[in-house]
């Protein structure tokens, strides 16, 4: 599933999280390593919700 096309807006929104405000919020800063891993956690995850969404249609 490509959620580039199925919710334009939502992957707006995911992008501007991840690589502006997770990375730039003051006094928030993780190590990079870190905010990579979480970054990556999260994308995992909605991977997973895509394939379960996908095997019930």
């Amino acid at each position: 599933m490509n959620f580039y096309e199925t919710d334009p807006e939502f992957m707006e929104r995911f992008e501007h999280f991840t690589f502006e405000e997770v990375i730039n919020e003051e006094g928030q800063q993780l190590p990079e390593i870190t905010r990579y891993m979480a970054i990556y956690r999260i994308s995992a995850r909605l991977n997973a919700v895509a394939c379960i969404n996908k095997a019930a249609e």
